[in-house]
């Protein structure tokens, strides 16, 4: 999804991505917020799988408009796509913009549960549960990953991974055969148990209170 305003065409590279390398990386790597340091590196190093160009329609109105783009790549495994808004990507007078692309079958849900993340992988196809696939969770996003914790799914497509509760930042990567997936920003945070309920009163007077 590309939101665009005065801008007639953008320039896109495709690059594939190993996940795996990437999550011990600060701020994951590539599959979060690759910066301006990292896009210039990437460009000169690595050679793209795919480049195209995608025509932008006129906004004659000044405003931001939404033009979708479907990229020329039908194997399955993670990719960047990096946009430009010059045909050589260059940083000079430009602006260059990337996100993370996981092509596949493979989805990942999460939710946290005493002590530990319950973690469902299914089809995005139709939906069943995907059994044998590995789920790595991951702490510290952010000075590079940490690994926790390797765990597989089962026949009902489920694990549990347990977590420290001093910890509150994890993010977790699943693979099974050429297909990722990424989950970002999960937390083992959660409201603690309801206490006794306790009786309060706010009282106002024009006197100092001593006791």
């Amino acid at each position: 999804r590309v939101r665009h305003k005065n801008l007639g065409a953008l320039w896109f590279r495709l690059y594939t991505l190993d996940p795996l390398q990437e999550a011990g990386k600060p701020r994951a790597g590539l599959l979060l917020f690759p910066n301006e340091q990292d896009l210039t590196a990437l460009l000169k190093a690595a050679t793209p799988v795919a480049s195209w160009r995608a025509e932008l329609p006129p906004t004659a109105d000044f405003e931001s408009h939404t033009t979708y783009v479907v990229p020329p790549v039908e194997r399955h495994g993670a990719y960047l796509v990096v946009a430009s808004a010059r045909q050589d990507f260059a940083k000079e007078k430009n602006r260059r913009m990337a996100a993370p692309i996981f092509l596949g079958d493979l989805v990942v849900q999460s939710q946290f549960s005493g002590d530990a993340f319950e973690i469902a992988a299914l089809s995005g196809e139709d939906g069943r549960p995907v059994s044998g696939a590995e789920v790595r969770l991951y702490s510290g996003i952010w000075n590079g990953g940490q690994l926790q914790r390797t765990a597989t799914t089962g026949a009902d497509g489920r694990l549990r991974l347990a977590v420290d509760r001093d910890n509150y930042g994890y993010f977790a990567l699943a693979r099974r055969g050429a297909d990722f997936a990424f989950l970002e920003n999960l937390s083992s945070w959660s409201p603690s148990q309801t206490s006794e309920d306790r009786g309060a009163a706010l009282v106002y007077t024009d006197r100092a209170i001593y006791r």
